[in-house]
């Protein structure tokens, strides 16, 4: 298998779709991170060098801000600045979730073009009858992608970074956080990549693996989850009158730095609790058990969870990761990617190559 890797890496810098690959992911990097960086929806263009370090608190406290409770003098200074730090987090939050549209689009183009040229010059034919095994060929070319995802993912990270050097933007980084969002998008180039690849050498047509990255890709845009999201909210009724309601402004008005919101993953809604009391103005869903855990599993078995699960709700980045949702977006998508990679390697063993 090293031998075919080593040979993928040498004929990848020898072909020409090669440096065209290199120079548009650079390009496309750089662009994105001035788009990034001059986004009128992020508001961080104007005013760059205000930075949410001057106000003496920690990119914790900024991050943990409604979710937790923090110390009132933490609270209220955020809370005067709230306009400002929110801003900085939310277009990172949107702008990691952006890394890998430029890198998924050029594997989506790659693929096709590179492998599918190994089968049409007969170099994969050649491989089996050198001795290789079909399996050891399709790995190989697996790992060789892989390799090419995390590269594409850290030039994007690092072209996004030299932006904000030159900017002067230091935005709020929570490592875990930050680290989660990063693997995640990481994940979801993977998955993206190896379903390409998949379906190229189950069906060793070009067009076959365009056309599957392609729709991949459109999925990930889009808002899978708002249906079956928008099915749960509207069976969720909001009681406006109950006490949740009631105990929410209570606590808003008289202590609202120690009031925490929680995301609930058997019910899919948002939750409060005050000093150890739990409460919420969403009522169970009127759907029967087995239709709303169909709807859950539907909800919790997209790829992009994280990303799309903002559409029904206001949820921070640290809410995602410390309710689970950041968790269960990682073995999802290492599920999926497993699952593809396992249905491309048996269909392509039984085909038919002819040495």
């Amino acid at each position: 298998m090293k031998k075919i890797l080593s040979g993928m890496i040498y004929r990848f810098f020898r072909s020409m779709e090669a440096w065209i690959f290199i120079a548009l992911l650079l390009a496309s990097s750089f662009i994105s991170a001035y788009a990034d960086l001059h986004n009128p929806n992020y508001e961080i263009s104007e005013n760059v060098q205000k930075r949410f370090e001057s106000l003496d608190v920690s990119a914790d406290d900024a991050f943990k801000m409604y979710s937790e409770a923090l110390p009132k003098e933490t609270y209220d200074v955020l809370q005067s600045n709230d306009c400002e730090v929110d801003n900085e987090i939310e277009a990172l939050n949107l702008i990691m979730g952006s890394f890998n549209v430029y890198p998924i689009l050029l594997i989506v183009l790659f693929i096709p073009l590179f492998f599918g040229r190994m089968f049409s010059d007969g170099t994969v034919k050649n491989l089996i009858s050198g001795g290789h095994s079909k399996c050891s060929i399709y790995f190989s070319s697996l790992i060789f992608v892989l390799i090419l995802d995390v590269v594409m993912l850290f030039v994007s990270a690092g072209s996004f970074a030299i932006a904000c050097l030159i900017y002067h933007w230091h935005p709020p980084i929570y490592l875990p956080v930050i680290f989660l969002m990063f693997l995640i998008s990481l994940l979801i180039t993977i998955l993206i990549s190896s379903a390409s690849l998949a379906v190229l050498f189950a069906s060793m047509k070009r067009t076959a693996s365009f056309v599957v990255g392609f729709i991949l890709f459109v999925l990930m845009i889009a808002i899978r989850v708002s249906i079956p999201m928008g099915i749960l909210q509207v069976t969720q009724r909001i009681d406006a009158e109950g006490e949740g309601v009631k105990k929410l402004r209570q606590v808003r008005d008289e202590e609202p730095n120690a009031l925490e919101e929680h995301f609930s993953l058997s019910e899919c809604n948002i939750y409060f609790s005050y000093k150890g009391d739990e409460f919420s103005f969403y009522e169970n869903s009127s759907l029967a058990t087995p239709v709303k855990n169909a709807f859950l599993v539907v909800i919790y078995s997209d790829p992009v969870l994280i990303f799309h699960i903002d559409t029904g709700f206001t949820i921070s980045p640290y809410m995602m990761y410390r309710d689970g949702l950041m968790t269960i977006n990682i073995i999802c998508d290492i599920f999926w990617i497993t699952l593809t990679s396992f249905c491309g390697i048996i269909v392509f063993r039984r085909k038919e190559i002819r040495c």
